[in-house]
């Protein structure tokens, strides 16, 4: 039986960009032996995790601007049981990126992440930022 763990499927539209991607289709295992409540396999719930960028197209390829819609995923507390992943879209405001403002959907369930990640990039497919 294959044991690699899997990276989470997801349906990324064109105009997305993934700069980063460490979000495994993995169940968390508590650590039994560790009373504090982390994870055995915690490298897999880490604050750092997932970020998608939206372009745009400049003579046919995709072009990074900094001003862009960005998606970050992360879990917090980093590998804990009480932890959850906090998946953030962020939009540019005043020349920076805002993330004071970021909208943010929170969950323990990594499905229910995938589906809010799907649902954000098709509803700002095409949005100009």
């Amino acid at each position: 039986m294959n044991r690699e763990k899997k990276l989470m499927p997801l349906r990324i539209p064109t105009q997305w960009a993934v700069t980063y991607n460490h979000f495994y289709d993995v169940v968390p295992i508590k650590d039994e032996k560790v009373e504090n409540g982390w994870y055995q396999n915690s490298s897999y719930f880490t604050e750092d995790l997932l970020q998608i960028i939206k372009t745009k197209h400049q003579d046919g390829h995709p072009a990074f601007a900094k001003q862009q819609l960005l998606i970050d995923l992360g879990y917090y507390p980093e590998a804990c049981v009480d932890g959850k992943y906090v998946l953030q879209l962020v939009k540019p405001a005043g020349g920076e990126m805002d993330w004071e403002n970021a909208e943010q959907f929170k969950s323990k369930d990594r499905f229910e992440i995938q589906a809010k990640i799907e649902q954000w990039l098709e509803q700002y497919q095409n949005c100009s930022q």
